[in-house]
């Protein structure tokens, strides 16, 4: 009996089951708390594998005393991909444009980088649509001599396309 041929399947079938799902492109939308503000989040990704894919985020913050706006990009690994509860762990990196809404004797640049790590977890809602929930832990890089921390609880939907 021939095991070479059962091998030559197996490896292609271990190799299909990695690769991104048939609709690579999801998209949707988040609401949360940023260190206690409103925030609300828009985002696009793109699946390169069913474990590994790459988001664009903007998200802006609102509250009695500042209105922020982030822009970004994250990287994330899910590493239940074919379980009903798919947790996600989450790098990122991107710009924060603060605005505060009163005025200051000393204006200073309050535009800062930043870098996120979080953690996730997202599960089919209905056809088509998933519900994630995700923390992130901000660190914003200021000119100061010390950096800023923010924490990100959000709610969300997605879809795939």
């Amino acid at each position: 009996m021939n095991h070479e041929g059962f091998q030559l399947v197996s490896k292609y079938s271990n190799q299909a089951q990695n690769r991104a799902p048939e609709k690579t492109w999801e998209g949707g939308v988040f609401s949360g708390s940023f260190d206690g503000a409103d925030a609300y989040s828009l985002f696009v990704g793109y699946h390169f594998t069913k474990h590994l894919s790459s988001e664009l985020i903007a998200t802006q913050t609102l509250s009695n005393f500042v209105e922020s706006n982030l822009v970004g990009m994250q990287i994330i690994h899910t590493s239940l991909p074919n379980k009903k509860w798919r947790p996600m762990m989450i790098l990122g990196a991107g710009k924060i444009y603060i605005s505060p809404k009163s005025t200051l004797v000393l204006p200073e640049n309050r535009d800062n980088d930043f870098m996120k790590v979080g953690i996730g977890i997202k599960t089919h809602f209905v056809r088509g649509f998933y519900f994630r929930a995700e923390y992130n832990a901000y660190r914003q890089l200021t000119q100061r001599e010390e950096n800023v921390t923010n924490d990100e609880w959000k709610l969300g939907f997605s879809t795939l396309f």
